[in-house]
């Protein structure tokens, strides 16, 4: 697909704001989370949230183009799962919390999401 990134100006502050609001859905998940700085990033600017817990480490990223990957990583069986999506409004961050909270609380993974398993050390 070619992208033309000129037109999309995603808000990435109201990404921030969107992670705080859950955070009751972060206690009750047993996660720690922090959100990241707006960086220029080679003029894409870019923000990110990172989550930790007993069992998961993930990380969502999101670019004011609307480009947003979310990255997790399950400690116990080092399960490895990946979506990218391409947003298009602020409100379509709450689908990317929803489908990472289903993740970690259910064990959904989501639809179209690419998953592999690391190989133990040693193996």
């Amino acid at each position: 697909m070619l992208w033309n990134d000129s037109h999309v100006t995603f808000d990435l502050t109201a990404f921030a704001a969107r992670v705080r609001e859950r955070t009751d859905v972060w206690h009750a998940l047993e996660l720690t989370w922090s959100t990241g700085p707006i960086h220029p990033n080679y003029g894409k600017a870019v923000t990110t949230a990172d989550f930790e817990g007993l069992y998961w480490i993930a990380q969502i990223t999101i670019w004011e183009t609307g480009e947003t990957e979310l990255e997790t990583f399950r400690k116990s069986d080092l399960l490895v799962v990946s979506k990218h999506y391409q947003l298009g409004t602020v409100a379509e961050v709450d689908d990317v919390i929803a489908e990472f909270a289903a993740l970690v609380g259910e064990g959904k993974v989501p639809a179209a999401a690419f998953t592999y398993t690391e190989p133990a050390a040693g193996t």
